[in-house]
């Protein structure tokens, strides 16, 4: 509270000395005995503990004796990170030369905002505040931390304080926005230009992270100029995989497909030769949704895929290979073909007759009744929905590449990522510091930093307390170090620290069945999703990402969101209507969208985003 005080008397005081002409270097120099001061006076009064939660601790599962790092340990863990990371710093502001690890003397202040939650665990003593990362950046790089708000009720509430900030002045120095909200800093000036900042002052482990991203930064971009720094993501991890029940493959006799035509062999098979072995006619190959575009699980994205047209939820524009042209999916030739096999099976009985009546839980009730034996969904489904049959049962759904059809091009449609834009307020005098406090950030972050450092600053409720962070996805670069030590007899000492808790809960469940480790086995196994993505579909080029980066053609939302429930409407219809009816049926549908904003649509993002 101490701390707090003092830094809001001495913004006061630094807003006041500007307002009257004095420069930041004079404000510094009367504040920074007084910050130091504090800095020594905080860590002296705080009470001691013993040690700090390990990574992947949640609060919940946290007791009350637990230990926690006295404010003393900390220091001396940052003093340890000092030496091992061994970086030099330049000081001063009458020597702004660029330099990645810059110590500012006098500090500088830099205020932030957290998106936080309700249930935040801090150590004994800390609070946003005062806590690892703010001792850490003061005691380092001269960087004091201050808190202007704290949003704890998720994004919605984040964006209306953001917004009410930015409508009174009180700017955070960095802050998380979406496309909309990156657009409207860089038109309006609230965005600093980054271009020669982030390429003077981004630390080689930064550079390293973004690395092979080139297209996320160029969506960060407003006029040939970098706005922002992209949160990164792995576009392909959003597609789909085709998961079956183990079992029931083994109950009819069969392995897993290699082609597509295997796929529908095994459908059939689990809706007309009893898997579930009860005698009755109660099961059914294929699970769809009523939304049946959907992200998460049970969607027609795989049949569409394998006739070669990249249908996937929200969004479904490509573009295509060969003529580089912008085209959308769903009203695609191969999306007929689809449809013509998908009426068939549905009239089979081998789709579930009652589909469309059907959301998520229905889908649920059918997994965890033992009715549908496959369906096509996310990297993540071993953890949901599928978690729950095996917590009961003991029923593994196992994921597979899914195949294209005879003669036709697999194409899997993935939408192109970025979380969130991370923006550096304009206004803000010390714009290059943020990019220095990142710089420090990673240094804690990264798999070289000592176990005893990471188990401070990489602790899973402490890292979000980092004023902001830069790092390349993890996801693929953990199953390359997995795959290693599957590889060779699964010797955990090939996989770097970072991931070693994750590693270990895989073979948990190798070796002992771990029940709770069903999900990450599911997905980073040496047969999982993720190996599957990486080694089979990536290399096979088989992903097509939205061409989609941020920018849009007016009216497009509204367009598209008539669009997509005509095309809902339209495919159940197709569907679930005579056989005979399919091709007429798909003509009168692609003639009505083209009609009804997709022409339109079409021809403004391929001026937009031209080949």
């Amino acid at each position: 509270m101490r701390r707090r005080i003092i830094i809001l008397f001495l913004t006061s005081v630094m807003s006041l000395l500007c307002a009257c002409g004095k420069s930041d270097v004079v404000v510094n120099e009367l504040v920074t005995d007084i910050k130091i001061q504090s800095a020594k006076t905080t860590s002296s009064a705080e009470p001691a503990g013993t040690e700090t939660p390990t990574e992947g601790a949640s609060q919940n599962s946290r007791s009350d004796d637990t230990a926690h790092n006295s404010h003393a340990e900390t220091a001396a863990q940052t003093t340890h990170m000092a030496a091992a990371t061994a970086v030099s710093h330049t000081t001063g502001f009458e020597n702004n030369k660029p330099d990645p690890f810059k110590k500012y003397d006098p500090p500088i202040i830099m205020p932030v905002a957290y998106n936080g939650t309700a249930t935040q665990y801090f150590p004994e003593g800390d609070d946003y505040d005062d806590n690892a990362w703010t001792r850490y950046l003061a005691e380092e790089a001269g960087i004091i931390i201050n808190v202007l708000w704290v949003s704890v009720r998720g994004d919605d509430e984040y964006r209306n304080m953001l917004n009410a900030s930015l409508a009174s002045g009180e700017i955070p120095a960095i802050f998380e926005g979406d496309y909309a909200m990156f657009k409207s800093c860089a038109d309006s000036g609230h965005a600093a230009d980054l271009t020669d900042i982030w390429g003077d002052w981004a630390s080689a482990r930064m550079k390293e992270a973004a690395a092979g991203y080139d297209r996320h930064f160029n969506a960060a971009t407003a006029g040939g100029r970098l706005m922002a720094i992209p949160k990164l993501a792995n576009c392909e991890q959003s597609g789909h995989l085709l998961w079956i029940r183990s079992d029931w493959l083994e109950s009819v006799g069969m392995s897993g497909p290699e082609t597509f035509e295997d796929v529908i062999e095994i459908a059939r098979a689990f809706a007309e030769r009893d898997p579930d072995g009860n005698g009755a006619d109660d099961t059914y190959g294929i699970g769809l949704r009523m939304d049946i575009f959907n992200a998460d699980f049970h969607n027609i994205n795989g049949i569409m895929s394998a006739y070669g047209a990249p249908a996937r939820s929200g969004e479904q524009y490509f573009r295509h290979e060969g003529s580089g042209v912008i085209m959308n999916a769903v009203i695609m030739p191969e999306a007929n073909d689809a449809l013509k096999l998908a009426n068939q099976l549905y009239h089979d009985g081998i789709i579930d007759p009652c589909f469309f009546d059907k959301g998520v839980l229905g889908i649920e009730e059918d997994i965890n009744n033992h009715k549908v034996g496959m369906g096509y969904g996310a990297e993540w489904n071993g953890w949901y929905p599928y978690a729950g049959i095996y917590r009961n049962d003991g029923v593994v759904f196992k994921p597979y590449a899914p195949p294209a059809a005879r003669g036709k091009t697999l194409r899997i449609g993935a939408p192109f990522i970025i979380p969130w834009y991370n923006i550096v307020n304009g206004a803000y005098a010390h714009p290059e510091a943020v990019i220095v406090a990142g710089n420090f950030v990673n240094e804690l972050l990264n798999r070289d930093a000592p176990d005893d450092v990471r188990a401070v600053y990489g602790d899973m409720e402490l890292w979000r307390l980092a004023p902001w962070r830069f790092t390349a996805p993890a996801e693929f670069d953990m199953q390359r170090y997995f795959d290693i030590a599957y590889e060779n007899d699964n010797d955990a000492d090939l996989v770097p620290n970072e991931y070693k808790h994750a590693f270990r809960q895989v073979m948990s469940f190798i070796d002992e069945a771990n029940p709770s480790a069903q999900g990450i086995w599911t997905q980073r196994g040496p047969d999982g999703a993720i190996s599957i993505i990486t080694n089979k579909l990536i290399p096979a080029g088989v992903y097509y990402i939205s061409p989609i980066s941020g920018e849009r053609p007016n009216n497009y939302t509204a367009l598209m969101t008539s669009l997509n429930r005509m095309t809902e409407q339209a495919y159940v219809n197709i569907i679930t209507g005579p056989p005979g009816d399919v091709d007429s049926l798909f003509e009168d549908f692609a003639d009505s969208w083209l009609k009804a904003g997709g022409e339109q649509i079409l021809g403004d993002l391929n001026v937009m985003y031209p080949k």
